[in-house]
C-alpha cells in the first residue's frame, strides 16, 4: 500500500475519531506530507527504521526547523505508524526503536501591558464608532451593516479573550448556547473535552458580549457557533490570528504587540 494512501486513511481516521483542534490537524497534515513526498515511491510495508533515521538526519540538517519542530514530527510519525500497524497494514512500527532526545529551550511568553491591551481594545471599540457614522457619510449600507456586525464581533473576542484567559482554540469552538448574559457566564470545552465554567466578571465584558448577541442574531444562519466568518461558517483559529493583526495595526506598534498576543493566547503557555 502506497504511503499517500496511508496518509490519507489516517487523516480521515482521526478527524473522526478524536477531538483534535483545527492547529493540530494542520500540523499533522504538514509533517506527514513531507515525509510522503521524500519515500512517496515506496511501498508503506518497505519502510524500514533505518528510513526514518535518515528522514530524521535531513530534518536536523535543514537549519530552519527548530528542535521543538522535529520533536513534533517525530511524534507524528509515531503515532501515524501505530495507526498503520494497529489497522494491521504492517506487522511492527519502524518508529518503536527511536529513541531521539531534543533539548527544549524554556522561555516565557511575553505578557501584554495593561497599556498595550487598551491601545489594542481601544482600536476595535473605534472601529464600531467609525461604522456607526450617520447612514449618509457611507454609502453602501449593506456592507456598512456586515461590517458593523464584525467589528461588534471582534470586540467581543477579544474582551473574551483578556478577561477569561482561555484558549483561542477554545473561544472558536463556543455555541451561541454556551454563553448565559442573565447568568454572567461561559461554558467552555477544553482538551478532552472537558467542561468549565467561566463566570463574567467585568461588566465592559458582558456588555460587548451582549451588544455582538445582539447582532448575531441578524444573521440569518443555522450555524450554532457563536462567532462566524463571512460565509457565516464557524471562525477559524487563523481568522482570530488576523483579527489580532488588524487591531494591533490600528493600535500602532504591532509586530511585538501582535507576537506578544498570540504568544499568550495559545496552547502550552502558562498564562492559559
Amino acid at each position: 500500500m502506497k504511503i499517500e494512501s496511508c496518509v490519507e486513511t489516517f487523516l480521515n481516521a482521526i478527524v473522526v475519531d478524536r477531538n483534535l483542534s483545527e492547529r493540530t490537524l494542520e500540523a499533522y497534515k504538514s509533517d506527514l506530507k513531507i515525509f510522503s513526498q521524500i519515500f512517496k515511491q515506496r511501498e508503506i510495508e518497505e519502510i524500514t527504521t533505518e528510513n526514518v533515521r535518515e528522514f530524521i538526519e535531513l530534518l536536523e540538517k535543514n537549519h530552519h526547523y527548530k528542535d521543538s519542530t522535529i520533536k513534533r514530527k517525530i511524534a507524528t510519525l509515531k503515532v501515524f505508524f501505530n495507526f498503520v500497524e494497529q489497522e494491521g497494514v504492517i506487522a511492527d512500527s519502524p518508529t518503536r526503536k527511536i529513541r531521539q532526545k531534543y533539548k527544549i529551550a524554556k522561555r516565557l511568553p511575553k505578557v501584554l501591558s495593561e497599556r498595550e491591551l487598551k491601545k489594542l481594545l481601544m482600536a476595535s471599540y473605534n472601529e464600531i464608532k467609525f461604522l456607526q457614522e450617520p447612514e449618509e457619510k457611507r454609502s453602501d449600507s449593506d456592507l456598512k451593516n456586515n461590517n458593523l456586525i464584525r467589528a461588534y464581533r471582534d470586540c467581543a473576542i477579544l474582551e473574551i479573550l483578556f478577561s477569561t484567559g482561555m484558549r483561542i482554540g477554545e473561544l472558536v469552538m463556543l455555541n451561541v448556547n454556551d454563553i448565559k448574559p442573565q447568568e454572567r457566564t461561559i461554558l467552555i470545552f477544553g482538551k478532552g473535552r472537558k467542561e468549565r465554567i467561566i463566570y463574567i466578571s467585568s461588566d465592559e465584558v458582558l456588555n460587548a458580549i451582549k451588544e455582538y448577541l445582539i447582532h448575531r442574531k441578524n444573521i440569518q444562519t443555522d450555524v450554532q457557533a457563536l462567532f462566524l466568518n463571512r460565509d457565516k461558517k464557524r471562525l477559524s483559529i487563523y481568522s482570530i490570528e488576523n483579527i489580532f493583526q488588524k487591531y494591533c495595526k490600528e493600535g500602532k506598534d504591532h509586530e511585538p504587540l501582535y507576537t506578544a498576543l498570540l504568544e499568550t493566547h495559545y496552547g502550552n503557555n502558562v498564562v492559559v
